[in-house]
């Protein structure tokens, strides 16, 4: 089932380019994707095939991730690897 990440990033060159290969390592496809700047920082909103693998992914990497699955939101803690 297909499940909603939403990740804000600092609006930096590369970002983008980490967060989707931090997933393909871990075996996360991406089906759909919109990003939104920010000035500052962007958000990027992602429909992926699965989140079981979100936790082999060390939680620095995705600063402040957000896993929209039914009523659960999952929140990362606020140490960003991509700043």
């Amino acid at each position: 089932m297909a499940k909603q990440l939403n990740i804000f990033v600092d609006n930096k060159p590369g970002r983008l380019s980490a967060v989707t290969e931090t997933l393909a390592t871990n075996g996360i496809n991406i089906f759909i994707f919109t990003i939104q700047d920010r000035g500052d920082f962007g958000l990027i909103k992602l429909i992926v095939d699965k989140t079981s693998g979100l936790e082999q992914i060390d939680n620095t990497a995705f600063p402040r991730l957000v896993v929209e699955d039914g009523k659960s939101l999952m929140q990362a803690p606020s140490k960003s690897a991509f700043s």
